[in-house]
């Protein structure tokens, strides 16, 4: 008898080393699925959407630098709501929105609202790193390695 080759002997150690007496494989059956993915939220209109990011009297993008302003300009109607947000960009994950609801455009009467509407806007914390202090954090942009590279937060709620 004549001895196998050297190549077809580590083949057939590879084979019986990658084995395990006590595992049976079954085999592999493919199923179907369907997935359905659905909003069951409530349904609101939009009737417009977009995004700032020139300052006012600038013909670039940039950041909001003290004393800047964003404007824009869009069309509503009565029972219409602006909602928004923005990045505070010296800290982890902070960032500035009106409540889930948003702001009022209309009086009840459908009268425009106008005026200062600061007090409706708000800071929030979106919980994916660990707060620093702001503009100081070594895990805020623009002194962050990376996006998600500071500890996690604690407290993951919005």
């Amino acid at each position: 008898m004549k001895n196998p080759s050297p190549s077809l002997a580590l083949l057939a150690l590879l084979t019986f080393a990658a084995c395990d007496d006590a595992e049976v494989v079954a085999p592999v059956t493919e199923t179907m699925f369907e997935v359905r993915v659905e909003n069951v939220s409530t349904v609101f209109d939009y009737a417009a959407s977009g995004s700032f990011a020139i300052p006012s009297g600038t013909g670039a993008a940039g950041a909001l630098l003290p004393g800047a302003v964003y404007e824009f300009e869009f069309s509503a109607t009565p029972g219409s709501k602006l909602s928004f947000a923005t990045m505070f960009v010296q800290s982890n994950d902070l960032f500035f929105a009106p409540s889930g609801a948003g702001i009022e455009l209309f009086y009840a009467q459908s009268q425009q609202i106008t005026g200062d509407v600061t007090n409706q806007i708000m800071p929030w914390d979106a919980g994916a790193e660990a707060d620093q202090e702001p503009g100081l954090g070594s895990d805020q942009a623009p002194r962050q390695a990376g996006a998600n590279t500071g500890a996690a937060d604690g407290n993951a709620t919005v």
